[in-house]
């Protein structure tokens, strides 16, 4: 006997982008409705927008919004998913400590659920991703920063202050490079895409007689520099580049070997831009966790990549709403 199928309501609520659509238990996306985050009128504004956005995801679906039985949310910040907040919002002026699932509530009548996008991300790929079947996941996304979520026997660990998968943030050496929280030596101010490109720019200002391919591919162009710039110049064989690639991808194995030897993680998904560059990045990556991982003769954690990429939210969302 099948079980009865159920619809959802999913809204992911990014730093550029808003995304709504109409999911159901299976995981499949039926729809799906993409604008930009930017609103008028602050909070007031944000929330007409996500019930805009929403009403035409639920008309384009062809789903009867009566069959729609909860609302899932993923946030691009902090947010107190046991009350069901937002505790503070970067994209939305207004929204700080704001009941976001209320409004959604008393708006479509049916129970609203809310968490971050990393712990999202993360569910998403423990359901119906790469990380199907393990008990335990690591999920990082590498893009502009680092981000993640850990599940633990199947549920979203969030720890005592629902910071816990704040895997960008562990230091990695001290007195090190300046992070974009404050802080120095943080893993994400070595091994982002943001910061491979920051870095590189910041290397050949101070260094300006050093002769490199990554100079060459923006036309000392320096402000051009991005990551991308840095892992073609490597590909082509740049020493420099290579070496800046290389230490990035250290640094986040080190980070990760430690999240493995604390708390035994039966495998490690990775999604995000950087990720692109598969075979440079995972290949060493792997070595690196392997060799820094504890009992690493014995006990093999793969680090795989992810699946449900630009979904990675909205499949999240599903997951969410079965589960709770």
């Amino acid at each position: 006997m099948s079980l009865k199928l159920q619809y959802f309501l999913l809204i992911d609520i990014g730093g550029t982008k808003l995304r709504s659509s109409v999911g159901d238990s299976t995981g499949n996306i039926i729809e799906r409705v993409e604008e930009y985050t930017e609103v008028d009128g602050e909070a007031e504004g944000a929330l007409q927008k996500i019930f805009d956005i929403s009403e035409k995801a639920i008309h384009l679906s062809g789903i009867d919004r009566k069959l729609i039985t909860k609302i899932a949310v993923s946030f691009g910040g902090p947010v107190d998913f046991i009350n069901k907040r937002i505790i503070k919002s970067q994209h939305v002026k207004g929204w700080n400590n704001f009941p976001l699932c209320k409004h959604l509530e008393k708006k479509y009548g049916v129970p609203a659920v809310i968490d971050n996008d990393g712990n999202i991300a993360a569910l998403g790929e423990y359901t119906f991703g790469s990380g199907k079947g393990a008990k335990s996941l690591l999920y990082l996304t590498v893009s502009t920063g680092v981000g993640g979520g850990i599940i633990l026997n199947g549920t979203i660990w969030h720890g005592k202050n629902n910071l816990a998968g704040e895997v960008g943030h562990i230091i990695v050496e001290d007195g090190g490079l300046t992070c974009e929280c404050g802080k120095k030596g943080c893993v994400e101010g070595y091994s982002s895409g943001f910061a491979v490109g920051k870095n590189a720019r910041n290397y050949l200002i101070k260094n300006p007689k050093i002769k490199t391919l990554i100079r060459d591919l923006v036309n000392n162009n320096l402000e051009e520099i991005t990551a991308i710039t840095v892992y073609r110049a490597a590909d082509q064989g740049d020493n420099l580049a290579q070496d800046m690639v290389n230490t990035s991808i250290r640094k986040l194995a080190i980070a990760i070997a430690n999240v493995i030897s604390t708390l035994d993680i039966e495998k490690v998904v990775i999604g995000g831009g950087v990720t692109h560059e598969k075979e440079r990045f995972f290949k060493p990556l792997q070595e690196y966790v392997d060799k820094f991982a504890m009992f690493k003769e014995d006990y093999h954690v793969p680090i795989v990549r992810a699946q449900n990429k630009d979904d990675a939210g909205l499949k999240g969302c599903i997951a969410l709403a079965l589960g709770n």
